[in-house]
This record gives C-alpha cells, sequence and structure tokens, in this order.
C-alpha cells in the first residue's frame, strides 16, 4: 500500500509543507505533520488550495518523491530530451476486452497519475531491464515555482526549440 501525503505551499512564508491534508468547507485548506506520536502533538499550516499536490508513490532514481504537478525530465534513447508533467485523472483510452477475460465486465478503464505529454497521457511503463522507465526520470521542478524555465514551451508542457531539435 502506498503512503497517502500532500504537498502544499504555506501563505504566511510561500514554504513548500508536506504532510495529511485537510480541506474546509469554506475553501481554506492546512497541511499536518506529525512531530511526536506520544504526545499526539501535531504542527500545521494554512496552504494555497491551488498548490496542492498529491504524492503518487513513485520515487526517482536517487529517491526524490514524485509529487502531482512536478515537471519530470526524461532523456529519451535517442539522445532527445521530454518534459511531462504528473497529473491525476481519467485516461480518455480505454483498454479493449481480452478474450479471457472479456466474460468478466466491459472494457477496462485507466484512472490515476499519468504524465501529460503534449496532448498525450502517458502511464509509467516497465522496461526490458526490468525496471520503471521513471526511474530514468529526474524532477525539475513544478508547475507552481517553474513554469517561467519553460518558457514559451510552458503551454503545452514540452520543451522542444523551433525547428524541433534539442
Amino acid at each position: 500500500m502506498r503512503e497517502i501525503k500532500f504537498r502544499g505551499r504555506r501563505l504566511d512564508n510561500k514554504e513548500w509543507v508536506f504532510g495529511n491534508l485537510a480541506l474546509c468547507d469554506n475553501g481554506r485548506a492546512y497541511i499536518h505533520q506529525l512531530v511526536d506520536a506520544d504526545e499526539d502533538c501535531w504542527l500545521h499550516w494554512e496552504v494555497d488550495p491551488n498548490t496542492i499536490g498529491q504524492f503518487t508513490g513513485w520515487t526517482t532514481i536517487d529517491s526524490k518523491l514524485i509529487y502531482e504537478d512536478d515537471f519530470m525530465e526524461q532523456l529519451m534513447p535517442d539522445g532527445t530530451r521530454r518534459v511531462l508533467l504528473v497529473s491525476f485523472g481519467d485516461n480518455d483510452t480505454r483498454l479493449p476486452k481480452s478474450k479471457v477475460l472479456s466474460q468478466y465486465g466491459p472494457e477496462a478503464e485507466i484512472k490515476g497519475f499519468y504524465f501529460k505529454w503534449h496532448d498525450m497521457k502517458l502511464y509509467p511503463s516497465i522496461r526490458k531491464k526490468m525496471y520503471l522507465d521513471i526511474e530514468e526520470m529526474k524532477i525539475i521542478g513544478n508547475i507552481h515555482d517553474n513554469l517561467d524555465l519553460l518558457g514559451e514551451c510552458a503551454h503545452d508542457f514540452t520543451c522542444m526549440p523551433e525547428g524541433g531539435e534539442q
């Protein structure tokens, strides 16, 4: 089972905090962090609701936690570079019924974390060497702090300069 936790940017000083999420009916949001379980001592911070992102359960090769709204860099076998945005939602694609499983119900729908690249939704896959392709990626920022790093590429979350060459 994966760890459920969130991050958000504090309203008072703009720092990122990590922990449990509480959303209030009035639109306010808080991140809570357990400091001492024996004393039931918690810290809490009010965060900007627009900056809340959930931990995906994925980590990079260097053990960094991957959150929703992170920008990931992937170097492709041909040497090109992809910049992907970690997102959550439904995939518009359905897996077709298989001959074996068709008697058990409808075609499968995909829902969960994915990588947005151009107008595609990409899911982590296992490579021939039996490791996840996310283990080849690195976090290069997030949509809240680093949108400016992508310049004009930010609108479609790609990073191909004019002419299509890196």
